[in-house]
């Protein structure tokens, strides 16, 4: 299943957010001083600002393992190939179908990881802190960083901003190259809850990162693993420059799947029963 984030929307920058986004930017982006973040965990930052603006900003660092990406067993994302599952309604209760009640399906491996934060970090007493010192909250962080980052910005409109706090600004969260994260009803809840006005996401119109969970995650996880390699700060293998063939390599799995998914949901959207539906699902894990 392709997942699909909203782009954002709403009315142009003004200069202060400007400035806030070039200050994200800065921060987010991983420098070979940062240490790397484990597969197993994810972690974030939090610096006080008070130009442009008061603000607390949360910056999640990305992980450079492909096991980061994938649920931690198989029961999180179930028989998914992409890695996605059902968001837990207790944490994200507005991310459904109004219609049908069917809960929106995001990735299992970064929902687990935000959840992570939230019952083994500080990173709940440290947004109430900042609620509390009326600060701007933010969350920003660069590829998988950005993807947890908009999960956080989420659970933020959840529970602060929706839920009472009515002097409490709306949070403003930038990513910068972050994966996909859910699917079309998540896109269609957020849009739908006035939230994609807080939401801006940057992404190079040939980045592969945000690209990564169009392929079926575990029978490319070697591949995966070396697209990171080639691209962490932190690998031997680093080279954001030369002529490795890692990038092209990965780029024909992901084409591939990309049409199969293509070919399958409009067939699916026509009724197309050809039996050579039930093949390509089946084959490619497509549902």
């Amino acid at each position: 299943m392709p997942m699909d984030t909203p782009p954002p929307r709403g009315a142009a920058l003004s200069d202060d957010d400007r400035l806030l986004v070039a200050h994200c930017a800065a921060l987010s982006f991983p420098s070979a001083s940062r240490s790397p973040t484990s597969a197993a965990s994810a972690s974030f930052q939090v610096h006080h600002a008070s130009h442009p603006y008061p603000c607390a900003a949360f910056v999640f660092q990305p992980t450079w393992s492909a096991a980061g990406w994938m649920p931690s067993s198989p029961d999180a994302g179930g028989r998914a190939p992409f890695g996605d599952a059902e968001v837990d309604p207790a944490l994200f209760p507005s991310l459904r179908s109004v219609g049908s009640g069917v809960p929106a399906r995001a990735s299992a491996a970064f929902v687990a990881a935000f959840r992570g934060l939230l019952d083994g970090s500080p990173l709940q007493t440290e947004v109430s802190k900042a609620v509390a010192e009326e600060k701007r909250v933010v969350f920003t962080g660069h590829s998988s960083g950005g993807s947890i980052a908009t999960l956080a910005a989420i659970w933020f409109l959840e529970n602060c901003t929706r839920r009472g706090s009515v002097n409490q600004a709306q949070p403003f969260c930038v990513t910068f190259g972050a994966p996909l994260v859910g699917d079309n009803v998540f896109n269609h809840a957020v849009r739908r809850e006035g939230w994609s006005q807080c939401i801006l996401h940057f992404i190079m119109p040939l980045d592969i990162i945000p690209r990564i969970p169009l392929a079926p995650l575990e029978s490319s996880r070697e591949q995966i693993q070396s697209v990171l390699d080639w691209l962490s700060p932190h690998s031997p293998n680093f080279s954001p420059v030369g002529n490795s063939l890692v990038i092209p390599e990965f780029y024909e799995t992901l084409l591939r799947s990309t049409l199969s998914i293509a070919s399958y949901e409009a067939c699916s959207f026509m009724g197309c029963t050809s039996s050579i539906l039930g093949t390509l699902t089946s084959f490619h894990g497509i549902h």
